[in-house]
């Protein structure tokens, strides 16, 4: 059994979403209950990075304070900009803009050396270009950056814009010497969609017994993040409005607030029917940040 809410460009739903600062901010009603799940398990339900894994291949780093492998000790490369969200996926809204943080991949090539006279002496020539692969990459935007010396714990910083337009791109910087020579080369896929709030939660079991216990599974099928915290209820049907129901589990302790990225699955709540719990019609009501209400029903039958 699962409920669910779409909003990505037109749509049929009469809905309400805003974005602000990369949070999540929707407004949405229930919708009847169709189908049944399987025992929630995490994993990804829409895999959109799935065509990056047929691209050739090109060096990686991760992008936290990395060294690069063929510089000097200390020399890192460190991506500043938060245009992917620490994944190759960049939402784009349908008005095509991407927000202050957003409209750049940022980066810095710093001395982290430990030695307290390490200035490093490079003469590189730093190239980034980004390319739109589409029957081989096709070159659409190129920044160069000329570094001569790096004082201990300063770094010179450029930027690569991002594209707004669907697609699939590559950008690779390359690091020359002064005559030109390749010294080494790093590079990332991504991809760019439109910006889409598509959301379920999926009930193991439509009608549940006393003594079972049902499952409940929250699936981000779109290309923009969920942001929630423990905001969930179960509610009882008592013939004329829905009210709180005893049988609700305590909440968490923690109000922490939690992400799910993009594609992903995780379990909600996994909970035993009590033996004495009354038959009837119950929901499992549940809210992200800014408003987002999913509520699917079931029935507790003897």
């Amino acid at each position: 059994m699962n409920v669910s809410f779409r909003r990505s460009g037109q749509s049929s739903f009469t809905r309400v979403s805003f974005v602000i600062s990369g949070v999540l901010l929707l407004v949405a009603g229930a919708i009847p209950a169709t189908a049944a799940a399987e025992k929630c398990q995490p994993g990804l339900v829409r895999d959109y990075l799935a065509p990056l894994s047929k691209l050739p291949h090109v060096p990686t780093l991760e992008w936290s304070n990395t060294n690069l492998p063929f510089g000097p000790d200390g020399l890192v490369l460190i991506k500043k900009a938060a245009a992917q969200r620490g994944q190759p996926l960049v939402p784009v809204q349908a008005s095509g803009d991407l927000g202050p943080e957003e409209s750049a991949l940022g980066y810095e090539l710093r001395n982290d050396s430990f030695v307290r006279s390490g200035r490093l002496q490079l003469n590189w020539k730093v190239q980034a270009q980004l390319a739109l692969m589409r029957h081989g990459p096709k070159p659409i935007a190129t920044r160069t950056r000329r570094i001569g010396a790096l004082r201990r714990n300063h770094g010179k910083q450029f930027q690569v814009p991002v594209p707004t337009s669907s697609g699939i791109y590559r950008l690779e910087i390359r690091f020359r010497a002064r005559g030109g020579k390749l010294i080494g080369r790093i590079g990332e896929y991504f991809r760019v969609l439109p910006a889409s709030y598509e959301s379920q939660i999926t009930l193991s079991a439509q009608n549940v017994r006393l003594g079972e216990t049902l499952d409940a599974c929250l699936e981000n099928l779109g290309t923009q993040a969920l942001y929630f915290g423990p905001n969930r209820q179960i509610e009882v049907f008592d013939g004329v409005a829905w009210k709180p129901s005893p049988i609700d589990p305590p909440a968490p302790s923690t109000a922490s607030l939690s992400i799910l990225a993009s594609g992903r699955r995780i379990p909600l709540i996994s909970f035993t029917v009590p033996a004495d719990a009354a038959p009837g019609t119950y929901r499992y009501r549940w809210q992200a940040e800014g408003g987002l209400t999913l509520a699917p029903e079931f029935q507790i039958v003897p």
